[in-house]
């Protein structure tokens, strides 16, 4: 079983490398103009550092295999509920942004333009969000972190833990509320299915999703 011990440092691990690479991210662009693939290249490293501490820790050291971090086979069912959860989402997300509205924000910041805008921009952000993303948050949240948090907080506390920690990975406060939910129903869907499957398929169909509606409400938006 992972200690109390290794899941905490693992947090901690992230934390601090998330930390330093944003810092070394943002120095560079201050002092350079990123063209939008290298931004890609960093966002999906940022990322893909997520996968660091489910190597070591279950492969590497407790001799386990990805099998154990949850890559296993599902029953076709829980598409459905994954669709179910998705659409929960959205409601969510459209109901929190209605509530942010009056006070001028937005749920989430415009990423399209980071990854330099127009269908060269989606397909960048596309990579970085609904393929690289996805399958290292699932990873290292709901594979790693759930299931083990679990056999030591059950698995309602082991939901709200994960899913804050979650929602606060994004470092979009705005997003807080709906991000947080999101990691819940991730949770909810892995700990049935007992397969990492589905909560990856979940989490990258919203992304994709969100990230087409933006890019084309960015090419109507001037016809409106």
């Amino acid at each position: 079983m992972v200690t109390r011990r290794e899941i905490l440092g693992s947090v901690l691990f992230i934390a601090l490398l998330m930390g330093g690479l944003l810092l070394l991210v943002g120095v560079a662009s201050a002092f350079w103009q990123l063209p939008p693939l290298s931004i890609t290249l960093l966002v999906s490293a940022c990322e893909a550092v997520l996968l660091l501490p489910p190597w070591l820790i279950i492969i590497r050291g407790h001799r386990g295999t990805w099998a154990h971090l949850g890559f296993r086979g599902f029953h076709p069912g829980y598409l459905l509920l994954a669709g179910g959860l998705l659409f929960v989402s959205f409601v969510i997300n459209l109901l929190w942004s209605l509530l942010l509205a009056p006070f001028g924000l937005a749920t989430q910041p415009e990423v399209l333009p980071i990854f330099g805008g127009g269908p060269q921009g989606l397909l960048l952000a596309l990579v970085a969000g609904s393929l690289i993303a996805p399958l290292a948050e699932e990873t290292f949240f709901r594979g790693f972190l759930f299931a083990n948090l679990r056999e030591h907080q059950g698995p309602l506390r082991a939901m709200g833990t994960t899913a804050l920690l979650f929602a606060l990975f994004h470092l979009t406060p705005t997003a807080f509320v709906p991000l947080f939910f999101l990691g819940c129903f991730l949770a909810f869907l892995y700990h049935l299915s007992d397969s990492l499957l589905p909560s990856i398929l979940l989490h990258a169909t919203m992304n994709t999703l969100a990230l087409t509606l933006s890019y084309l409400v960015e090419r109507l938006g001037p016809l409106a």
